[in-house]
């Protein structure tokens, strides 16, 4: 078969997704269907053409998909539309097309970019409430009423080493990739 797989950049990396797709296109290699970290692509001819990320708000839309009359201005402005991601709709058009651009001032798009920004604020504290749950859990099933409940503890971190470490290192990795984010769309 003619498939592919490609790791995309982040959401908050919204350049950086028009420019890899777009990159893909020229390599003969066109757009089919994103998730979470993998794009799926399909042979066809080297082609060039321009992908636009639109952000939009999910509380905004019906059933979590983009109405179809904001496709068809976006389809008669010269953008076909690909597939939603989440928060992401991507549309793409020939590059010798005369499609406008979704923006002509970056404030429109800053304010588009204000409901991507409060999902990774709010992404943010899920780690750390799971971590509490964690303790207090710990704590209950530990003897936190008994005494012991420090002993109970730091017995458990020794003779479940390998899951401890796992786990802090997981949620590391969540915290470090939503500040990541929040940072990267606070300054777009």
């Amino acid at each position: 078969m003619n498939w592919r797989h490609g790791i995309h950049p982040n959401n908050y990396a919204i350049g950086e997704t028009e420019k890899y797709y777009s990159d893909m296109s020229e390599k003969g290699w066109e757009l089919v269907k994103c998730g979470i970290t993998l794009s799926r692509f399909q042979k066809t001819e080297p082609k060039k053409m321009r992908y636009r990320v639109e952000v939009v708000n999910l509380k905004s839309l019906e059933d979590g998909h983009l109405p179809e009359e904001q496709i068809a201005v976006y389809e008669d402005c010269g953008w076909e539309y690909v597939i939603s991601r989440g928060y992401l709709h991507i549309f793409r058009a020939p590059e010798g097309n005369d499609a406008p651009e979704f923006y002509l001032e970056p404030e429109q798009q800053a304010a588009t970019l204000k409901g991507l920004r409060k999902q990774y604020r709010s992404s943010l504290m899920a780690p750390f409430i799971i971590l509490a749950f964690h303790a207090f859990m710990a704590a209950l099933v530990g003897g936190l009423f008994n005494g012991r409940w420090a002993a109970q503890l730091y017995r458990g971190l020794v003779e479940e080493t390998a899951w401890v470490i796992g786990f802090c290192l997981f949620l590391l990795w969540a915290v470090f990739s939503d500040l990541w984010g929040f940072i990267y769309i606070s300054r777009l």
